[in-house]
């Protein structure tokens, strides 16, 4: 795999029109195995319910979210076609009809996940009144924007692509957008509309209150939701999207920021990542994150879709009610049951007082529709109370199996005998209408938070229906975990068995326990999370057992085992005795101590290893990795001038150079000169890891003479470190200003830049390549 950088440095890198995943669709999205720890977090938001003496707070409603008037869409072109589940209601619907440019440098991962999300908001019925139509084309002009009321640019090998490509006609598009056409920008096609991408072109200018900045950052990021953006999408809080260098985006006045990066994993949190804004008649929608791709968000993309076209989206039927306003009543109803030990006379949605016999219903059909995937509207019918209520069940936990099994017999009893059923049968045994309430009020609060069901629902014992509310759980921060993790390390390594259990917030956690929060940390680490984590009982495994050869497993891989970890706790209540690696079936203890290491390396760095190193084990009792070799500044500085002297004498580089009495080789020489060279331009000294790196596959690339700025170099820098994370090894050339770059001159261009730092205390302002 050789190491480019893209020209202008403005592409969603990993998905051009040669390289795409066209795996990441919703289908996939809505089948994931993604677990959580906990069914216990909730998020309380205020509903109305009235008891017999007291009403609190007002109702809640939908109000229209868009200004203006239906657009009228032509149907007409050849090539449209209907997004899948369209109900074309004649008199009752408002049609937006969409271009979707699928040619050159468009990614078709891109182009497919917008289909997908478009079949879904019209089967699903997302924008009340609103459906979906939409054509294909490999040109953008005048003819073929003729009667569409949306472009959209996807996602490509990037923006300046798009400007400079012939079959894309640049003024069609802003003549279109500025007669009242709406435009949707993802990624590439966001760079290509805004009015300046800082430092490298100007775009088409159909934003032109809007800037960006160039982003190098593939993964996932996450989204805060202004409350501009609240009152278009829906939506409040933060979502977590898919990023392939998509741009962050700044404004002037005349824009309007939907969401904003809300971690640093851009470099650049707090700038605008979803933006809108007005040319001539018409308005543009600018996206730097991936919302079309896995984890994908239909009702996003339609909001974004129907504010760009200037479409007013109408109120739901007032008979019916949304999952998202049945998920935040059931917030208010676990609430008040928690504290009154009974359920409320009724609660409000959309001007109804929905009694609790109704609720259930609403419950159950949410709860359904949530694990199908479905979000739409549920009607609200009139149901009669039991006749009487009973039941008995003891402590424990219902799987999602079966309570969406309960949910459906609870449907089908309501359907067939227009009342509430006075108990269902259940593996914890029988429980009360109440009880059931309860239970399917605490599955849609969770889904209102984690927008998923939880694996499992916990219940109380009750021989009443007045059952106790579950104790508030334990919660643990990110940094005590980290703490726990140094110590139990620490413990492994100079004892060779795990300690009994850890002190965490005054509490005793088991190792079992405590390998649940470890998992957990590490994947809301590699999301940006900080959030607390509940504290949870885990048993330990029935067994132990495993030998793993000595190695590094990588970051993807860890996070795919901490995915595994939590699935299989989830599913078994006990840590599990072994897990499959690369090096080798792990052991528990191994296990437990790989992530103590990971957590460790996060508590001091503020940020996940690019990998973790595992001795090799036969047994529990795994020998501590050896002290890493540090290496200064001034070391490297020395070693620089060395190297720069023998390849201008000698044509070639050296085998290795000698540092801190270590022989280091080329490829670990680079990683510590652009490390060097980073460290540097932000004024640190800190001495710095030395690391084996594996050379690179082969020595290619042809460049000119001339001077590679510092931006340019800094750039660099920073690929060739990301780079050799990734993959382990050194590039074989990289992608400057005056051609593709060997690896041999890009070790020299470092050695020249360092040997100027150790000379003169500062980086040069270029430097010259022959």
């Amino acid at each position: 795999m050789t190491l480019t950088l893209p020209m202008n440095a403005v592409s969603a890198a990993t998905i051009n029109q040669t390289t795409t995943d066209d795996s990441d669709h919703f289908d996939k999205a809505i089948s994931s195995t993604e677990t959580d720890s906990s069914d216990n977090n909730y998020e309380n938001t205020t509903t109305s319910i009235q008891t017999n003496t007291t009403t609190t707070d007002t109702s809640l409603t939908n109000t229209t979210r868009y200004e203006g008037t239906d657009t009228d869409s032509n149907t007409s072109n050849s090539g449209s076609e209907i997004a899948a589940g369209s109900a074309l209601a004649a008199g009752s619907t408002t049609i937006i009809n969409i271009l979707i440019y699928s040619g050159t440098y468009a990614a078709s991962s891109c182009v497919s996940g917008l289909k997908t999300a478009l079949s879904y908001a019209n089967s699903n019925n997302l924008l009340n009144g609103v459906q979906f139509t939409y054509g294909t084309s490999t040109v953008i002009n005048a003819a073929t924007l003729s009667g569409y009321d949306v472009l959209y640019m996807p996602g490509g090998s990037g923006g300046w692509y798009y400007l400079n490509y012939g079959n894309i006609d640049g003024t069609a598009i802003k003549n279109f957008v500025a007669n009242g056409g709406g435009y949707l920008g993802i990624c590439a096609g966001a760079y290509a509309a805004v009015a300046n991408v800082d430092g490298w072109y100007s775009g088409w200018g159909i934003a032109p209150h809007v800037n960006a900045k160039v982003v190098n950052y593939e993964g996932t990021t996450n989204m805060q939701i202004t409350s501009a953006g609240e009152d278009v999408l829906g939506r409040s809080g933060t979502v977590s999207l898919a990023h392939y260098n998509g741009a962050a985006m700044y404004v002037t006045s005349g824009a309007v920021i939907f969401g904003t990066y809300a971690d640093g994993k851009t470099g650049y949190q707090g700038y605008a990542d979803i933006v809108g804004d007005y040319y001539g008649s018409g308005r543009t929608v600018l996206i730097g994150s991936h919302p079309e791709l896995a984890p994908q968000y239909p009702d996003i993309l339609a909001n974004l879709i129907a504010w760009a076209a200037n479409v007013q989206v109408s109120d739901p039927d007032p008979n019916s009610a949304t999952l998202s306003q049945v998920a935040t009543a059931s917030s208010s109803v676990k609430s008040f049951y928690e504290t009154n030990k009974r359920l409320p006379n009724y609660v409000t949605i959309n001007n109804n007082q929905i009694t609790m016999p109704q609720f259930l219903y609403l419950l159950a059909t949410g709860t359904n529709q949530a694990y199908s995937g479905s979000t739409a509207a549920i009607t609200i019918k009139n149901v009669n109370e039991p006749t009487s209520s009973s039941g008995s069940n003891t402590a424990g936990s219902i799987l999602k199996s079966e309570f969406e099994s309960i949910a459906q017999n609870v449907i089908s009893y309501i359907n067939t005998n227009s009342k509430a059923p006075g108990y269902v049968s259940t593996s914890l045994g029988n429980m009360s209408y109440e009880n059931v309430v309860y239970m399917f009020s605490k599955i849609m609060t969770y889904y209102q938070t984690n927008n998923r069901l939880p694996n499992f629902v916990t219940m109380t014992a009750s021989s009443s229906t007045t059952p106790t509310p579950d104790p508030t759980p334990t919660t643990v921060t990110m940094a005590q975990i980290g703490s726990a993790s140094s110590t139990v390390k620490s413990y492994y390594e100079s004892n060779k068995a795990l300690p009994s259990s850890v002190t965490i917030a005054s509490q005793s956690v088991t190792m079992s326990s405590l390998l649940n929060l470890l998992t957990t940390a590490t994947i809301q680490a590699n999301s940006g999370s900080t959030a607390a984590i509940t504290l949870k009982n885990v048993n330990e495994p029935t067994s132990s057992s495993g030998s793993n050869t000595a190695g590094s497993i990588l970051k993807s891989e860890f996070e795919s085992i901490a995915q595994n970890v939590i699935s299989y706790i989830n599913t078994n209540s006990k840590a599990p005795g072994y897990v499959s690696t690369s090096l080798g079936n792990m052991s528990y203890e191994n296990v437990v101590y790989m992530f103590s290491k990971i957590m460790t390396y996060y508590q001091t760095n503020n940020r996940l290893p690019n990998f973790v190193t595992m001795t090799a084990s036969s047994s529990t009792t795994p020998t501590p990795d050896p002290t890493p070799t540090t290496v200064t500044m001034a070391q490297i500085g020395s070693a620089s001038s060395t190297v720069k002297s023998y390849y201008e004498s000698n044509k070639a580089l050296p085998s290795s150079v000698t540092i801190a009495s270590q022989s280091v080789t080329m490829s670990s020489l680079l990683n510590l000169l652009t490390t060097a060279t980073i460290q540097a331009n932000s004024g640190s000294t800190a001495a710095i890891t030395l690391k084996t790196v594996d050379a690179a596959t082969s020595y290619t690339g042809s460049i000119k003479s001339g001077n590679i700025q510092k931006s340019e170099f800094l750039s660099i820098a920073q690929t060739i470190q990301t780079y050799i994370n990734t993959n382990g090894k050194a590039p074989n050339y990289i992608s400057t200003s005056l051609g593709n770059m060997n690896f041999d001159k890009a070790v020299y261009m470092f050695s020249k830049i360092m040997n100027y730092y150790k000379t003169n205390s500062r980086l040069p302002n270029y430097v010259s390549i022959a």
